[in-house]
C-alpha cells in the first residue's frame, strides 16, 4: 500500500502548503531589508576599492619610508 495515495496524506500535504505558502509570501521584516541592502551596498564599495587598487599607477612602487629609509635601501639613494 504506497502512502502516495493516501487520502490523509494528500490531505496533510494540502495543509502544509497552504500554511508554508502563506509563510513565503509575507514580507520580509523592514529591519531584514536595510541589512541586505547595507550589505549589498559595502560589498560593491568593496569591489570598487579592490579595483581601484589594482589600476594604481602600476609602474610605480609604494615604498615604505620609515626613519628616513624606505624598503629599498637608504633615504640618500632616494632619486625622488
Amino acid at each position: 500500500m504506497p502512502h502516495a495515495q493516501s487520502p490523509i496524506f494528500d490531505r496533510v500535504g494540502k495543509m502544509l502548503h497552504a500554511q508554508f505558502d502563506e509563510v513565503v509570501d509575507e514580507p520580509q521584516p523592514k529591519r531584514w531589508v536595510d541589512l541586505i541592502k547595507y550589505l549589498n551596498e559595502k560589498e560593491r564599495e568593496d569591489e570598487a576599492r579592490r579595483q581601484r587598487q589594482k589600476t594604481v599607477q602600476p609602474g610605480r612602487s609604494r615604498a615604505l619610508d620609515i626613519a628616513g629609509h624606505r624598503a629599498d635601501g637608504p633615504a640618500s639613494k632616494r632619486t625622488t
